[in-house]
């Protein structure tokens, strides 16, 4: 079993992330906070350097366009990090509304195109954090075939 670290935003930094390993250890890796997609972005990707962190920490994106999506996710590769989450979780109604986190979760068709586009491009494995739904939790039951 691996014990990892899930992200909260504002909180769970790289100083934190640092801290825990330092002074109390367990941690098999940990999730870092989102990295939202937009066009134009340009990305500090500090905190995710696996020479700055001393937990394994796998790098989550939060996007519904699956061109920005792989822009940031080359440049993460690029930085080391060998692992990418796609955040289908943020519950958040300024991301949600936007359709992109958990905003997604209604719109399975979109949810397959965005994978069906990112993941023949990348090089490093790629996880997904979800809910069971957004509006209601069967939705889960249309995704887990996707």
């Amino acid at each position: 079993m691996k014990l990892i670290l899930a992200p909260i935003r504002g909180i769970t930094d790289l100083h934190y992330r640092n801290a825990l390993a330092r002074h109390f250890g367990g941690i098999d890796e940990a999730l870092a906070p989102y990295i939202e997609t937009k066009s134009n972005q340009h990305y500090t990707l500090k905190e995710l350097l696996p020479s700055q962190n001393l937990i394994a920490t796998e790098a989550q994106i939060l996007s519904k366009d699956p061109v920005l999506f792989l822009e940031l996710a080359q440049q993460i590769e690029a930085a080391g990090v060998t692992k990418i989450n796609l955040n289908l979780g943020c519950p958040y109604p300024m991301v949600a509304g936007r359709g992109k986190g958990s905003g997604l979760l209604p719109h399975p068709q979109k949810v397959y195109s965005l994978l069906s586009q990112v993941l023949p491009s990348l090089k490093v494995p790629l996880s997904i954090k979800l809910r069971l739904g957004r509006e209601n939790p069967k939705e889960i039951r249309e995704l887990l075939p996707i």
